[in-house]
């Protein structure tokens, strides 16, 4: 009895397992508030300079009589903080667990449908691409779009954590010639989304963006915040750096937080947060370009809680 119980609770795990793995589980949380962060070393030579991209599900919108999630690409730019929006996409989970495109806007930025191209075709992020050696071509203006599912096994690992059995799927795009002239590598984590994205054409914007941090809203609590596993520090992005880096922290219950650096003789230099804080990830910015280099400390504190980790500020 005891051995048909385990081999039936297996069975049940099992499945559970498998009904579990849909596109949606690889794709940003489709919840309002979700979002994945990446930060981009700049390349010399290119036009990228370093930055930080969001990806965000900012709200909702009936499109058809269908309720869709308006994502917002956006990027920060780390000296400057100038931010722009380069892309609006309305997106839903339809119930095979494809993730579906009703609508899309990347010349604007503007989150207004009526300004935005209506997608009648299917679905953005199949369930296909869960299989490995997956493609699909179709068209996008003038060129040929191409999607090819390179792995689904791969281990991804960035300063926003480690990741195992990630999707990799490569977009290229082909002029009327047949000549690819953009192409990336994205790695998507279930559970998460995208986690890393190497673009490779064309050669002057060639570049890496690295998961730093994320929200997934609607997992854990009536708040609809992601409730961390634990309360914690991560290391600054990047360490050293000049003159600006990224702090990502968790806290597991809405607590006072406050978030400080120090010089090495103890005194506060910066104030980056100081405010009530409801359970989730969060990451922040400190901008030391008026600051002289050397080593500092960062320290967050939520209710009774403390952590402290050193940074490296170098000029």
């Amino acid at each position: 009895m005891k051995y048909f119980i385990l081999l039936f609770s297996m069975f049940l795990a099992a499945t559970a397992n498998v009904l579990a793995q849909t596109a949606s589980d690889y794709y940003t949380h489709l919840g309002i508030g979700s979002h994945v962060t990446l930060h981009t070393i700049g390349t010399v030579g290119s036009g990228w300079a370093d930055r930080s991209t969001t990806y965000a599900i900012e709200g909702s919108d009936s499109i058809s009589g269908r309720k869709y999630f308006r994502e917002k690409g956006s990027e920060m730019l780390d000296v400057t903080g100038e931010t722009d929006v380069f892309r609006v996409f309305w997106l839903r989970k339809d119930s095979a667990g494809n993730v579906a495109l009703g609508a899309m806007n990347t010349s604007t930025g503007s989150s207004d449908i009526d300004s935005a191209m209506i997608v009648s075709a299917g679905n953005w992020f199949p369930n296909d691409f869960l299989t490995k050696g997956y493609s699909r071509s179709y068209p996008y203006g003038n060129q040929t779009m191409q999607d090819s599912v390179l792995s689904v096994t791969e281990t991804v690992n960035v300063s926003g954590g480690n990741f195992n059995n990630c999707l990799e799927v490569s977009t290229t795009h082909f002029d009327s010639a047949g000549t690819p002239v953009f192409r990336e590598y994205q790695y998507y984590a279930s559970g998460i989304g995208l986690v890393k994205n190497v673009r490779t054409l064309p050669g002057n914007q060639a570049h890496t963006d690295e998961l730093i941090g994320y929200v997934t809203t609607g997992v854990s609590n009536g708040a609809g915040n992601q409730v961390p596993r634990d309360f914690s520090l991560s290391q600054n992005y990047p360490n050293p750096f000049n003159p600006s880096t990224t702090i990502t922290f968790s806290v597991g219950t809405y607590s006072h937080t406050s978030l400080r650096v120090y010089d090495v003789l103890g005194r506060e230099v910066a104030t980056l947060v100081n405010e009530q804080k409801p359970a989730g990830t969060y990451t922040q910015k400190w901008n030391a370009a008026s600051m002289p280099s050397g080593i500092y400390f960062y320290r967050l504190q939520a209710g009774s809680l403390t952590e402290t980790k050193k940074l490296i500020l170098l000029k």
